[in-house]
């Protein structure tokens, strides 16, 4: 990982406020108030640790879980979880507002007050019923227009943002399949029992092993030789593998690929390199063991594979696991291999990324440091769900260490995020690219969560078969 300059952070808040109709109930919510906000996207946690800063307001109404997710333009998207995807997304611009309406318990004909509902609510300019489910029903427009049109024995609640903003496609495209995957805060019984299997002595044995290598630096014969030896352990656990070469005299990334058994196009990858470099990034003769930059990281890719071959967990997606040569020269093979999916209109659902996952600062909690620049938001907000979820007790923080090869997918216009060792940056690690980057500095427990972590989200967006 080579080290680039801190960013600014600006963060970006959302007030969302609510309003009431002639005779709501003045316990629901009270004119003026705020609307709780929460940071975990699927997840009904009440902590509120960590704010992502795509998923700027949150609001659980009961059969309706709602988002505003904030990105450029003028315009936000809603995104109700909780509905069908036909009926998940829809637009409200700044100035109007989403109201979620209760239809009494009193009516006799639910059938036909809604009906009246709609026909009120569409006689509106701007205005318009989005959802329904059940009894409930989700209305957008202007605000001011919408309330004197419904009947003053709907239960309303309005929620209206300060400001939302239009997501890029390929946020949308990922808003799209979020109702296809299992919601985070509840378990799926095989990806607790395959996260639980995670071993740190099997992860030390491969980072023991390629930490062997007097160097992996990208144009070293160490890097060709640990490139054949990961070849032969993905064969090993089941899976069809091709070296994707670009350039000369580089060792090649290895792409190793099982597919899904309902959406075989559609592409779930985790990655992480495994070339090493010491103060040079041209010098072969340097020693460059690299046992946390990045040994753990190609560790956690070998233990997912075998995880889930020991397993014999089938998929619906195609999953693909992902081993990078020259990123220590700057992203040189992921950015060749994502613009090779780009340029082939792969359909990459998420690409996870692990980088430096082994090292525990001094003092510290074990920590995921989620890396908060060149990723996509909502999956970040996703993937910290799934690993509150699944890796319990462990701290979820950000981090501005940057690059990694996720920047390459993201570049490429795929969803990526990076999972990192802490909150500070690469520099933290006292061993970072030197000839004493060897295994005994690894946190055992640190690399086991931060591994576990990773299969968790590969395993919930990839979808295990369980019939």
């Amino acid at each position: 990982m080579a080290p680039i300059p801190k960013k600014l952070c600006v963060v970006l808040h959302i007030v969302a406020i609510c309003l009431l109709t002639l005779d709501m109930v003045p316990a629901a919510c009270g004119s003026g108030q705020d609307v709780d906000l929460w940071a975990v996207v699927l997840s009904n946690s009440s902590s509120r640790g960590a704010a992502y800063s795509s998923w700027e307001f949150r609001g659980d109404f009961g059969m309706f879980d709602l988002y505003i997710v904030k990105k450029s333009g003028d315009t936000g998207i809603v995104v109700d979880t909780k509905t069908p995807p036909a009926t998940s997304l829809f637009s409200v611009k700044a100035n109007e507002a989403v109201w979620v309406a209760e239809i009494p318990k009193s009516v006799h004909d639910p059938e036909s007050y809604i009906e009246n509902v709609r026909k009120l609510v569409t006689s509106q300019k701007s205005v318009w019923v989005t959802a329904q489910v059940g009894s409930t029903l989700i209305i957008a427009g202007d605000l001011w227009k919408i309330s004197p049109s419904l009947p003053k024995t709907l239960t309303t609640i309005a929620v209206s943002p300060s400001e939302v903003v239009r997501p890029d496609e390929g946020a949308l495209k990922g808003l799209r399949n979020l109702s296809s995957f299992p919601k985070a805060g509840v378990s799926v019984p095989i990806i607790e029992e395959c996260v639980r299997e995670v071993s740190p002595t099997a992860l030390m044995d491969v980072v023991t092993h390629l930490s062997t290598y007097h160097s992996r630096l990208s144009t070293s014969g160490g890097a060709v030789e640990a490139e054949a030896w990961i070849t032969g352990e993905m064969i090993r656990y089941g899976y069809q593998v091709e070296t994707f070469p670009f350039r000369d005299n580089f060792s090649s990334v290895v792409v190793a690929t099982k597919t899904g058994s309902k959406y075989p196009d559609q592409l779930v990858i985790a990655g992480a390199h495994y070339d090493s470099r010491a103060r040079s990034t041209t010098d072969p003769s340097q020693r460059a063991p690299g046992a946390d930059d990045n040994g753990s990281g190609s560790s956690a890719m070998l233990e997912i594979a075998r995880v889930l071959a020991e397993n014999d967990v089938e998929f619906e997606y195609t999953h693909m696991l992902c081993f990078f040569s020259g990123e220590e020269q700057g992203l040189l093979g992921s950015r060749a291999y994502a613009k090779h999916l780009a340029d082939q209109g792969a359909d990459v659902v998420a690409m996870f990324n692990a980088d430096m996952i082994g090292y525990k600062l001094p003092g510290t909690e074990v920590t995921l440091g989620m890396k908060d620049r060149y990723i996509s938001d909502w999956l970040l907000a996703a993937a910290n769900g799934y690993s509150l979820t699944y890796v319990p007790g462990v701290k979820v923080g950000s981090s501005s260490s940057c690059c990694s090869d996720h920047q390459s997918f993201t570049e490429n216009g795929f969803p990526a995020i990076g999972f990192f060792e802490n909150t500070g940056s690469a520099s933290d690690y006292p061993h970072y690219h030197s000839e004493t980057d060897l295994p005994q500095y690894i946190d055992k427990d640190n690399f086991v969560a931060l591994t576990q972590a990773v299969l968790a989200s590969v395993m919930s967006f990839a979808v295990p078969v369980t019939d």
